[in-house]
């Protein structure tokens, strides 16, 4: 199994293994779809001295007595696809599960996948193991918005940053056709696999993503159609907007020479992340306000 790109966190986490005082709580924190949940598998296998046979598994064979793994249900309504967040009863579980001496190994590692959909309660349940682990246990909770999690929660972890994957590296997953090859300027390796892996089920969404990465192109009527066709993704509108906003990130970060370019792409950015949270924290009409952002793109 590969891992695309993170070298200097590999690095990080190998030379933390070696610390006598070692950490038993972590924060993996980093935007979307660039491995974050992968590097936390490797690392839970190597500190259960299995790298060598975690490289050689297949992504669905994860499974390992003293790791416990960790995920927000997935729910399906009207066709749409969203997820729940973890309650407290799952948590008191994983909280039982470290409690109890490894079967293998000597530690046992508990993973947390999307930790922003912790409930309060369940994030509560959490602070015991936090404050007073046991020699044996491992936590690790993986997410993109670590403003989520409550700070008693935050501030009791040791956090690894993550970034996003330069497009040469990630051609090692497969080349891409010229129509698709501006999936690699997204920096996120788990966009290619999915176009490479399940072509059929990304077509629509890859089609929005074309349109989005050249918004600033499209005329008036072309984003109107555009707000309206993205607001009816529910809970997939949020996440393209995220993987957009990488894009212009790096598009500004790369344009060192029109400051009137990079402070319109700024402005846009900022208008981009407050659409964003409307969408998440309140019931705003999304189209509404798609409509409102796609006429501020220069």
């Amino acid at each position: 199994m590969r891992i695309i790109g993170h070298h200097g966190v590999q690095t990080h986490l190998n030379k933390l293994v070696a610390l006598v005082d070692f950490p038993q709580s972590f924060l993996f924190v980093g935007p979307e779809s660039v491995g974050k949940r992968l590097v936390a598998l490797q690392f839970a296998w190597t500190l259960l001295g299995q790298r060598d046979t975690f490289d050689l598994r297949e992504e669905g064979d994860m499974s390992h007595p003293d790791i416990l793994f960790l995920e927000p249900e997935q729910v399906t309504e009207k066709g749409k696809t969203r997820e729940k967040n973890i309650p407290v009863e799952a948590i008191r579980e994983g909280v039982s599960f470290l409690s109890r001496y490894p079967l293998v190994g000597k530690r046992r590692i508990f993973i947390i996948n999307d930790a922003h959909r912790l409930s309060q309660g369940a994030q509560n349940a959490l602070l015991k193991t936090l404050e007073e682990p046991n020699e044996t246990s491992i936590l690790i909770l993986v997410t993109h918005d670590a403003a989520a999690l409550l700070d008693t929660v935050h501030s009791r972890l040791q956090r690894i940053n993550f970034s996003l994957v330069p497009g040469e590296e990630m051609q090692i997953l497969g080349a891409l056709d010229q129509e698709n090859r501006f999936l690699y300027d997204f920096g996120r390796p788990g966009i290619i696999q999915m176009a490479l892996q399940d072509a059929a089920e990304f077509s629509g969404m890859k089609v929005l993503l074309a349109r989005l990465s050249r918004l600033g192109q499209l005329s008036l009527s072309e984003r109107l159609h555009l707000a309206e066709d993205l607001a009816k993704e529910g809970s997939s509108t949020i996440r393209l907007l995220e993987w957009l906003a990488s894009s212009v990130r790096k598009e500004a970060q790369n344009d060192i020479v029109d400051n009137m370019k990079i402070q319109a792409t700024y402005s846009f950015l900022e208008a981009l992340k407050n659409t964003q949270h409307i969408l998440q924290s309140t019931q705003a009409n999304t189209r509404l306000q798609l409509e409102k952002l796609f006429l501020k793109a220069s």
